[in-house]
């Protein structure tokens, strides 16, 4: 497969979960734990405890409640990419989202999968009334950090020591845009 190419592109749909794709975002969710522990502040033995009922009932939450949304990258019927936005819950809170759980399978980077999920979810936030997106990510992760300043974020600040796996402590860069 050629990296880059239009067709490869476009032969990935972008859009949001619905409660069918609850097992294959489930699975996603936890080659990305198991692949990249570093990346994410959830572990693998919690989220391996989620039934896809769960899933299920996180899907139709956000949509219900307004409170989010998970956005997938799938090609040839198969998930390759997935990033959730939560807004806040409070009347104060609602203006600012956050983007969290963001993957795309090793096979699929490189074809700016990346910043389609975060059109798909900035679009909804607009659409809801999001003011600002902001996003923590780790402070080794170069290629994830180049996509958020590639889509207009910004860093406005580090939280030390925001993950700790296998003794070893990480950093996390706190970015944020405007919607």
């Amino acid at each position: 497969m050629r990296k880059n190419s239009k067709s490869d592109r476009t032969d990935v749909v972008i859009r949001p979960a619905v409660p069918a794709d609850a097992e294959a975002l489930r699975e996603l969710r936890l080659e990305a734990l198991t692949a990249h522990p570093t990346a994410f502040s959830a572990d693998l033995e919690t989220n391996r405890a989620q039934t896809v009922a769960m899933w299920v009932d996180r899907i139709n939450r956000y949509d219900r409640d307004e409170y989010g949304v998970i956005y997938i990258a799938e090609a040839a019927a198969k998930l390759v990419g997935m990033m959730g936005l939560v807004r806040g819950d409070s009347p104060k809170t609602r203006h600012s989202s956050f983007i969290i759980s963001v993957y795309v399978t090793n096979a699929w980077r490189g074809h700016q999968l990346g910043e389609r999920l975060i059109d798909g979810c900035l679009g909804w936030a607009r659409e809801h009334g999001v003011e600002i997106a902001k996003l923590g990510v780790s402070n080794t992760n170069f290629p994830a950090i180049q996509c958020y300043l590639n889509a207009g974020f910004s860093i406005y600040g580090v939280e030390p020591s925001a993950i700790l796996v296998d003794g070893i402590s990480y950093d996390e860069f706190l970015m944020s845009r405007r919607v």
